[in-house]
């Protein structure tokens, strides 16, 4: 298996829709994935300058509204299992950074700009340390909040973009599923590798993602 085109579709400036689908994710597709995903965001615009956001320190998650139980209890479960992926640490004592709101259905969409039922906010400071998140969650049907939850966990982490690029992937604008699959936590691990810093741009990245793709496809 060759790696060694991986950093040329980042320096190239690859995007997503260059890519052709197929039902196996190639290696174009996965830096493709990463591009669109790590480089942009769904909702934040020219906030995320095409730099790389992450955590640094420890997440320390809440939340606001009538949280059910069963819904707090999987969101706790995504957010360790995510943080593990990423290897940060997760804490309960502190100032909470990483909070879940239940909230009405128009809100959600008046602030997401369209028909959505939940989306992330993320504040970042200028290094592009991830300081805060906040995921705002519509009273929809159990299985649309169950994939509101991962999916809008998972960006908060730092790949804040979906993308068609990959079927089956958690970040797919069609996808429905309740937790994220193997590329998508590749590509997590990819993000918190300790090549890559926050606010690296593309081309800074480029140089190391194949680098860590080869070693995670590896494990």
């Amino acid at each position: 298996m060759r790696w060694f085109p991986l950093a040329l579709l980042l320096l190239t400036g690859c995007r997503a829709e260059d890519v052709p689908l197929t039902l196996t994710p190639s290696e174009r597709q996965l830096v493709a994935q990463f591009d669109r995903a790590a480089f942009s965001s769904e909702f934040m615009g020219g906030q995320r300058a095409g730099r790389l956001l992450r955590w640094e320190g420890p997440i320390i998650p809440d939340y606001e509204g009538g949280m059910p139980p069963r819904l707090w209890d999987k969101a706790e479960q995504l957010i360790f299992d995510f943080a593990a992926l990423a290897d940060r640490p997760v804490s309960f004592s502190g100032t909470p950074n990483f909070i879940l709101i239940l909230t009405n259905t128009g809100s959600v969409r008046r602030a997401a700009g369209r028909s959505a039922p939940c989306y992330t906010e993320v504040t970042h400071d200028d290094d592009g340390v991830i300081q805060r998140a906040e995921i705002h969650l519509a009273p929809v049907s159990p299985e649309q909040i169950d994939h509101c939850l991962a999916e809008e966990i998972f960006q908060a982490f730092g790949l804040l973009d979906d993308s068609d690029l990959i079927p089956g992937s958690l970040l797919h604008e069609s996808s429905a599923r309740p937790d994220a699959a193997w590329q998508d936590k590749m590509l997590l691990r990819a993000l918190y590798d300790p090549l890559l810093r926050p606010g690296m741009t593309r081309a800074e990245a480029a140089p190391h993602l194949s680098e860590i793709l080869r070693d995670l496809s590896q494990q």
